[in-house]
């Protein structure tokens, strides 16, 4: 007896007078080696497997392929992960057909007496019947005269719902353009509230999509992880902020208080994967919840650097600070917006710029604005980039992030970082960094002069390659995309 892979045969070609491959097709990891070695090692064969027809009925999950025989070829056709209730539906047609039968998988008993008899009769026709049909089998014999061919159609990519909230954020957008490059995505979008019709574009979703994926575990991911859980379908979260921040100093954060943590922690534990997007989250999450960290996957954030490049000869000169951030009564402080508004006051002599959405409430905070700080409200892509290619320090003086996306594309476009001193900011702008204290103006103003001193000197090319190389868009594309794929393939679950 020789053990070996079907794809990889230790014979020589023509070994062979006849090969016979029953139920083998279907479990294979590579159709075309596998038919590429019984065609070179028989002279000719036989590959039988169960028919589409019955893998659809009698759905096996181990099964990685559907086979059918088609104009003189076999036809291999991938699976996407099953909907657990068509499952259960196949399970019991599996042990009523085979009621009674000595079987690797439970079936159905039959009764005793005169009616089990006339039961087992009835299902032994029925067999025979179908079995001699050619319905649920496929059956392909090739020889010399007609050698083996075969074609392998790739699965239907499996769907993803994508959880996604108002207004839309540009690392959001980030992570729906990467999972549309290798999934279908079911977009819904959270209306603020759970209202009855978020509840059932929730529920459509998970009876037709194979999986769900939202950022932060908050009240947004509630229903949608419960819903997919239900059916037993995987539920995929990328956390970081206040989902997971815990500072009682401030009041920040819902795993501050016991009565607020049960949300993100009920979240986390409906997902299959719990994925923080930077060290100093997936710190926070093992302070703040522990027990999830059984689950956690770091995918840290990224930034396309092509997509911030501006051509040399169109880049104008650099002067000013700028910081983006959308201004309400949370991120006023927490962001920093008040000590960057302060240190425009404080510093007449350079160039300031606030963008970003900002709720009309604050207006009155900014009065009377002074006249070297610019507000420009939300900024399109191509704008934002033409303002971050126009200063020469990007300013972040938050007490509290997670990461710092704007930091990274601003520093993508060659802005030296001036920052708070908050691990994910430093963790963010390595050694290019300008700190200043995190919960203190004090030096914010030397902090800006030294940066603004700096940036002149600086090689705008060798920041944006250190920060480009170590956030790369694509790295947490791939690294995001196979998680899920793992999950969602039935040869690794």
């Amino acid at each position: 007896m020789v053990v070996a892979r079907a794809e990889a045969l230790p014979f020589r070609g023509g070994a062979f007078a006849y090969v016979i491959a029953s139920h083998i097709a279907e479990h294979v990891e590579d159709p075309d080696g596998f038919c590429r070695e019984i065609g070179r090692v028989g002279e000719a064969g036989y590959v039988e497997t169960p028919s589409p027809l019955a893998d659809r009925l009698f759905e096996e999950e181990y099964h990685l392929w559907r086979v059918d025989s088609q104009d003189g070829q076999l036809v291999f056709t991938g699976k996407t992960p099953k909907d657990r209730l068509q499952t259960r539906a196949a399970e019991v047609l599996y042990r009523s057909y085979n009621a009674g039968q000595s079987c690797a998988r439970p079936t159905l008993g039959l009764p005793g007496g005169l009616l089990g008899r006339v039961f087992a009769f009835v299902l032994l026709v029925v067999r025979g019947i179908l079995g001699r049909s050619g319905l649920l089998h496929t059956r392909h014999r090739f020889d010399g005269a007609s050698p083996l061919r075969w074609r392998v159609v790739a699965a239907n990519r499996p769907v993803v719902t994508f959880i996604n909230l108002l207004p839309r954020s540009g690392f959001l957008e980030s992570d729906r353009v990467a999972l549309a490059t290798r999934f279908k995505l079911r977009e819904v979008t959270y209306p603020g509230s759970p209202t009855p019709r978020f509840a059932w574009q929730v529920a459509r979703a998970a009876w037709r999509t194979d999986a769900v994926y939202g950022f932060f575990a908050s009240e947004h991911m509630l229903l949608p992880g419960l819903a997919f859980r239900a059916v037993g379908k995987p539920v995929f979260v990328t956390v970081g902020g206040y989902d997971i921040a815990a500072d009682r100093e401030h009041g920040y954060g819902l795993a501050r208080t016991g009565r607020l943590r049960w949300l993100p922690a009920l979240v986390m534990r409906l997902a299959d994967a719990v994925m923080p997007f930077s060290e100093a989250a997936e710190h926070e999450l093992a302070a703040s919840f522990p027990q999830a960290m059984a689950k956690a996957r770091l995918v840290p954030l990224g930034v396309d650097g092509a997509a911030w490049e501006k051509p040399l000869e169109e880049r104008p000169d650099r002067i000013g600070v700028v910081t983006v951030a959308n201004v309400d009564e949370v991120s006023w402080s927490r962001k920093g917006i008040d000590r960057f508004v302060d240190l425009a006051r404080a510093d007449a002599k350079s160039r300031y710029v606030l963008a970003g959405r900002m709720d009309q409430s604050f207006a009155a905070r900014l009065a009377p604005l002074p006249p070297n700080l610019e507000v420009t409200g939300h900024l399109t892509y191509d704008q934002l980039r033409e303002l971050l290619w126009g200063c020469s320090v990007y300013a972040q003086l938050s007490w509290h992030e997670a990461f710092g996306v704007s930091l990274l594309e601003a520093m993508a476009c060659g802005c030296l970082p001036l920052i708070s001193e908050v691990p994910a900011l430093v963790e963010v702008a390595g050694e290019w960094a300008v700190t200043v204290p995190a919960h203190s103006g004090e030096r914010d103003r030397d902090g800006v002069r030294c940066a603004l001193d700096r940036a002149t000197e600086i090689d705008v090319h060798a920041l944006r390659a250190s920060v480009t190389e170590r956030f790369d868009s694509a790295a947490r594309t791939e690294a995001l995309t196979d998680l899920i794929a793992e999950q969602l393939d039935p040869a690794r679950r």
